[in-house]
């Protein structure tokens, strides 16, 4: 059940948190192999206003069925498995040794990373694509439709190009896991001995919130070039731009500086925080729900 609750939670989650995502994606073509070319979109609240304004408020929610999916598909393998080895394992999250948690959700993180690929694909290009000429970055895909974006990749790039840029987004998703859940624990670990909060939300979300920030620092190139290898052009069925994770890279350093490799690490930080916390909130909820339900039942009419 830690599989379906987390995947519907972190739907419920992304749901609200999908124009920072949008942004984020604009904000990391802007200027692609060039440093000369015209600054389309500035800070995050700008851009969503500029893009709300000239292509209507429901374009922030460009690419959120690929979302959804994505959200969909990631969190259920990640929760699916994570509860799994924790039960093969016979680890006690309250016990467990940091490295043992961090162990288990590498693992998870991982299967969840190479399962979600071809979604994170999709909702990059449909987030990407716009109709108005002076609001486009980046590659233009335009697709109708989520089913229509499917199946452009297939035919033009056949069974592979789901998992372009895969050797870039695994480790996304390992430097994500790893950085967010030693951080959390740190950061609980030391408000708490020095009393410098109370315990309780107030901590969790303080934790959390440097969590976030240092998984955004340590993941953010890994979710640049992922992005990039994912969104560019294809003939024949081979990529015109880049040839691979580190060719992609080199070029994006060598054209824009260092760092352009963190565009867009704002507005990921500002969807990832609520996002996480919301995710978690709904996810113990929907537990708690359950074990109300089947109590129920076992309980029987009065």
């Amino acid at each position: 059940m830690d599989a379906i609750f987390g995947a519907v939670a972190s739907c419920a989650a992304m749901s609200i948190c999908n124009p920072f995502d949008v942004v984020k994606s604009r904000l990391q073509m802007q200027g692609e192999m060039s440093k000369d070319s015209p600054r389309l979109y500035g800070g995050i609240g700008r851009s969503l206003v500029k893009i709300g304004r000239v292509e209507g408020i429901t374009r922030l929610y460009s690419g959120l069925v690929a979302a959804l999916w994505y959200q969909l598909i990631g969190n259920g393998v990640r929760f699916g498995v994570y509860g799994v080895l924790k039960e093969a394992i016979g680890i006690d999250e309250t016990m467990a040794a940091p490295w043992e948690r961090i162990g288990v959700a590498l693992v998870s993180g991982t299967a969840a990373g190479f399962a979600a690929c071809p979604l994170f694909a999709l909702k990059t290009r449909m987030q990407v694509a716009t109709k108005h000429a002076d609001l486009a970055v980046g590659t233009q895909h335009t697709h109708p439709n989520f089913r229509a974006a499917f199946a452009h990749i297939y035919h033009s790039q056949g069974l592979r190009g789901y998992w372009n840029g895969w050797r870039a987004f695994v480790p996304r998703v390992m430097a994500l896991v790893t950085a967010q859940l030693a951080t959390y624990d740190i950061m609980k670990t030391i408000i708490k001995n020095n009393e410098v909060l109370p315990e309780g939300v107030i901590t969790q979300a303080a934790s959390s919130s440097a969590a976030t920030a240092v998984a955004v620092l340590t993941m953010q190139p890994f979710d640049l070039v992922a992005s990039r290898l994912m969104n560019q052009p294809h003939e024949n069925g081979k990529p015109t731009k880049y040839h691979g994770a580190v060719d992609c890279l080199l070029k994006t350093v060598r054209s824009e500086g260092i760092p352009a490799v963190y565009k867009g690490g704002l507005s990921n930080f500002c969807r990832m925080g609520p996002q996480y916390t919301l995710t978690f909130v709904f996810f113990e909820q929907l537990k708690s729900l359950s074990l109300r339900l089947q109590q129920q039942r076992k309980q029987g009419p009065d």
